[in-house]
């Protein structure tokens, strides 16, 4: 009876969205129930990464208008994806005075088990909203960043200081021979993240990313190491998410398995990575979440400007471009 039901919850390091379901819970009373004993159930790495709720998938379609002083006077954008994509409430609240913004969804559910990821639909929202704006930029003839700024002067004033602060430290504007740069901002969770990215390509034409500065304004940083450990931590996740993060399926069933088909980055292939923060008397946002969405538009907007070879589809180690 329900009443002689006790659930202890435990705190759970880097659970994130898998956390939230039950499933594992579930198996461990069924056992129980069955053997009329205490069971401790464990799964396997494999067994875990085949079952999962996984990220949920989406599809965006963009457009934009430029006036005949290459101003932006006109943004679209559709998402479509599962229901719990939540990706029209994130692609609504763009940073940037644009006249005229239109977003809309259209629900395409997949037979597929969902659920939360790191940043929820701040991810796929910042990396195509980031992208589109670097070929506005592209189409107007101007630099990534000043095209930011005088967009988000009015609009966006923490984000711009955030975004002119990410961009002095990681010395945008000095050419560094062969380096090239991407730059991206998003506000997320009340807190305001700009990131940059530094790539190299060698002679074979492979991209190592080589540096990672990202800045971040979450009102008082009353724990200015804790909230350097989530930057990190965020910003390698979703390195990770951008480079190889990729579950396939065949026959109904997950291929991907364990380490060795579903890759991480490794410490040789983390990048240098810097974190700054804003100085600030507001009160202190979020932090778990905001570093993960610049950070793979900054890195696929420095692709491009190393290799002109724009990125729409994720993972990068799915595309025609070669990483190092």
């Amino acid at each position: 009876p329900a009443e002689k039901v006790m659930v202890h919850p435990l705190f759970i390091g880097g659970g994130f969205g898998r956390r939230l379901k039950t499933d594992f819970i579930e198996d461990a009373v069924e056992v129980s129930k069955a053997l009329g004993v205490p069971v401790k159930v464990v799964w396997t790495r494999d067994e875990d990464v085949q079952h999962g709720h996984y990220r949920p998938a989406s599809y965006h379609k963009m457009g934009g208008g430029l006036d005949k002083k290459k101003r932006p006077v006109a943004w679209t954008h559709r998402a479509s994806g599962p229901e719990n994509g939540s990706f029209a409430y994130a692609a609504a609240d763009l940073a940037y005075a644009i006249p005229n913004i239109h977003v809309d969804r259209v629900t395409s559910d997949i037979p597929v088990p969902t659920g939360a990821w790191r940043s929820v639909a701040h991810t796929q929202v910042a990396y195509v909203n980031e992208c589109f704006m670097d070929e506005l930029a592209e189409a107007a003839k101007e630099d990534p960043y000043e095209f930011r700024q005088a967009l988000m002067k009015e609009k966006s004033p923490r984000l711009l200081k955030t975004l002119d602060l990410v961009a002095e430290k990681a010395g945008w504007g000095k050419r560094k021979r062969g380096r090239y740069r991407g730059i991206a901002a998003h506000a997320s969770f009340n807190s305001y993240a700009a990131t940059v990215a530094e790539v190299s390509k060698d002679r074979q034409g492979k991209v190592k990313i080589e540096r990672i500065v990202c800045a971040m304004d979450c009102g008082i940083a009353i724990n200015p190491d804790g909230i350097r450990n989530q930057v990190e931590g965020g910003s390698i996740m979703a390195l990770t998410a951008a480079l190889y993060g990729k579950i396939s399926l065949k026959n109904g069933r997950v291929e991907q398995s364990n380490y060795h088909n579903y890759p991480l980055v490794t410490m040789a292939e983390t990048p240098l990575l810097e974190v700054v923060l804003v100085s600030s008397t507001e009160r202190p946002t979020g932090v778990g979440e905001p570093s993960l969405p610049p950070l793979v538009p900054a890195v696929i907007n420095a692709i491009y400007a190393a290799t002109k070879t724009r990125i729409r589809r994720l993972p990068v180690s799915d595309s025609e471009v070669r990483l190092a």
